[in-house]
């Protein structure tokens, strides 16, 4: 996470203790291939988002690099294919709003249900344009649309 970038709030990942249901959006830029196992901290961002709330990440794609024996980055203990990701989040009961590979990453935006389950098949989309979260994001990370 980039500790310099204006934020309304900073957390330790290993301590997200928030009520429930009380964000709206979280940005996770290039965190998931460093946590060993991301599961838990999905479940409690899951938790922390408010149904219909927004999941925006960006992971490397380095899917290959381990029978490649590439090392680009040695604090990375996940390697992220699109598919890999798509099952993480959608496992952890986000439903994808889009996923794409761009700027040598593999970039998502993901909801919370707005029944807050995870087996609901029909949540809204977020309010407003989800397009318009990407100048948001952009000032984030590298520009890229979906």
């Amino acid at each position: 996470a980039d500790l310099y970038a204006p934020a309304d709030l900073k957390l330790d990942l290993t301590d997200i203790a928030q009520p429930e249901a009380s964000w709206d959006l979280v940005l996770c830029y290039h965190v998931l291939e460093h946590i060993p196992d991301p599961c838990p901290w999905l479940d409690r961002v899951y938790q922390a988002l408010r149904p219909g709330g927004l999941l925006f990440t960006e992971v490397p794609e380095q899917s290959r690099d381990p029978e490649q024996k590439l090392t680009r980055g040695m604090f990375h203990l996940l390697y992220f294919s699109k598919g890999a990701l798509r099952n993480l989040l959608t496992a952890a009961g986000f439903e994808e709003l889009f996923l794409l590979e761009c700027c040598d990453g593999i970039r998502g935006l993901y909801q919370k249900p707005l029944g807050g389950s995870s087996k609901s098949a029909s949540a809204e989309p977020p309010a407003g344009d989800v397009n318009a979260l990407m100048p948001l994001c952009r000032h984030h990370v590298k520009s890229c649309s979906p």
